[in-house]
């Protein structure tokens, strides 16, 4: 089996279609660079048999291993990922020549698929920008090549592209991911910036010194080497990644998991910080805060430093908890997802 065949299987792909409710802006049928109307499945079912090409977005939203993938590129760029699949057919064009707005990393799984790909002729566009390049490319394509089973292909944001099925019927998963940007960084710091009261007065075009004051003020911001580490951490915690249920751990119940054991448990989060406040810490990760007394900091810090943690009985007085404490904090901490069980016995 190739690499990525894994990843999704036809058996697999008919149960996440039927598991999507059709019509959905999540399913798409394309033939010859339209979009094909459809009402239920036997719609979909007539197009894909003249050769149209299968679409479903998001599709890591219903499987778990190509949202595994997706959030290894999400937590390498610092930003939100998603994943569509594609099914072409020989012979039939889908989409015609373009350029996306994001990056692109292409998985053969099934199939193989011609690729050309040409130089941008807007550098680095982004998707609201005022004006796109609609034209077309303006040179030929640097890259032309047949794609496997099991390869990957990167697109930069912009690069014009087009792919067709030569030999047969492709399956493939595209993972967009929108890189941050200056751009990104400025409306990150206009947030900052919101909690202070200078940049909430009101600017009046008779005072131009009043906004040449604030423009030599933030230079001076920028300048604080704190800055960079804050935006990183912010876009780092800020992101969702993985599922939000960690059942049976978030029930009321907690025979779930039995002391004394022998376990080991590891971070769950890829990506999370942790600040010190007073007699307390707070974890960001997940696009949330949790607060802790700051009892919990031995165990917490041992978590961010090796990621996984063997524990037995008296592991408690290794953290310098009691026993109640420790295993209190043991449960908090799965239930809220900033670490899993990867193994327990008695």
């Amino acid at each position: 089996m190739q690499r990525f065949e894994q990843l999704l299987q036809f058996e697999e792909l008919n149960h996440v279609l039927d598991s999507i409710r059709l019509p959905s802006e999540n399913v798409r049928v394309v033939l010859d660079n339209v979009y094909q109307d459809y009402s239920d499945a036997d719609d979909v079912a007539k197009h894909l048999g003249r050769g149209a090409t299968l679409i479903v977005n998001k599709i890591h939203q219903s499987s778990a291993k190509i949202h595994r993938v997706v959030d290894a590129v999400a937590a390498y760029y610092r930003s939100t990922a998603v994943a569509n699949l594609y099914l072409s057919q020989k012979g039939v064009g889908g989409f015609g020549v373009h350029y996306d707005a994001h990056d692109v990393f292409i998985l053969q799984v099934q199939g193989s698929k011609r690729w050309k790909i040409h130089p941008p002729t807007t550098p680095h566009p982004l998707f609201d920008m005022k004006r796109h390049d609609r034209d077309g490319p303006a040179l030929a394509p640097y890259f032309d090549l047949l794609l496997r089973p099991g390869e990957v292909l990167y697109i930069p944001r912009g690069h014009w592209h087009c792919a067709s099925a030569e030999t047969g019927t492709s399956m493939h998963l595209t993972v967009g991911v929108n890189a941050p940007t200056g751009i990104d960084f400025l409306k990150w710091l206009a947030d900052e910036l919101v909690d202070d009261e200078s940049w909430r007065r009101p600017l009046f075009a008779d005072n131009p010194e009043a906004l040449i004051a604030l423009v030599e003020s933030l230079g001076s911001r920028l300048r604080d080497q704190d800055f960079p580490e804050t935006f990183w951490k912010d876009r780092s915690a800020g992101l969702i990644m993985g599922g939000r249920f960690r059942l049976p751990y978030q029930l009321a119940a907690d025979h779930f998991i039995e002391f004394p054991v022998a376990m080991m448990v590891s971070k769950r989060p890829a990506l999370s910080y942790v600040a010190h406040s007073g007699a307390g810490l707070e974890i960001f990760f997940h696009g949330k805060v949790l607060e802790l007394d700051g009892a919990a900091s031995s165990f917490v810090n041992a978590v961010e430093a090796s990621g996984n943690i063997a524990l037995s009985l008296g592991a408690e007085l290794r953290f310098g908890l009691s026993r109640t404490a420790f295993e209190k904090l043991i449960r908090q901490l799965i239930a809220e997802g900033y670490i899993q069980l990867q193994s327990c016995t008695k």
